[in-house]
């Protein structure tokens, strides 16, 4: 296996990928989410890789995609309340099925963990849905900690 940053012709390649995790989405918060056409998801990714801020990277088993993390590079200044900073939002991490529990996303967290140590950024941070226990329970192993909490409550239903 092998993971290689994503590249404006690796569109397609993460199109696919994120319409599996989207599809998730879709499923458990329908009120949230909508599918959307390939193109309309190619374009998406298209419009990431142009972004300044993002940086993907894929996972390959020979030449084969098996999964891809999408992180965002965050900056908030300083204010009267709070400090200045800087740090890296995965976005998005997905592994096919039949390769989950084998290390490669924990290999696809590390090259994020990586790419912050590089860039100077000392704070990786991520979300994860109620509804997503898969997601806790990896983002836990790979030594993640629950930071805020956030509820919703629906009006007028």
């Amino acid at each position: 296996m092998r993971i290689e940053p994503a590249s404006h012709a690796d569109v397609e390649t993460l199109a696919k990928l994120r319409g599996c995790v989207h599809a998730l989405h879709v499923e458990n918060a329908p009120d949230q989410f909508i599918e959307p056409t390939d193109a309309e998801m190619q374009e998406v990714c298209r419009a990431l890789l142009v972004e300044g801020n993002a940086r993907a990277f894929i996972a390959y088993a020979d030449d084969v995609p098996i999964g891809y993390v999408l992180a965002l590079i965050q900056e908030r200044q300083a204010s009267p309340l709070s400090r200045a900073r800087r740090w890296l939002y995965v976005d998005q991490i997905f592994v096919e099925p039949q390769w989950e529990l084998r290390g490669v996303g924990q290999q696809l967290v590390q090259r994020v963990v990586d790419l912050g140590r590089s860039l100077g950024i000392g704070e990786l941070i991520t979300d994860v849905w109620a509804f997503n226990g898969g997601a806790k329970a990896f983002f836990n192993a790979c030594g993640f900690r629950p930071q805020i909490g956030r509820f919703s409550m629906r009006l007028g239903e």
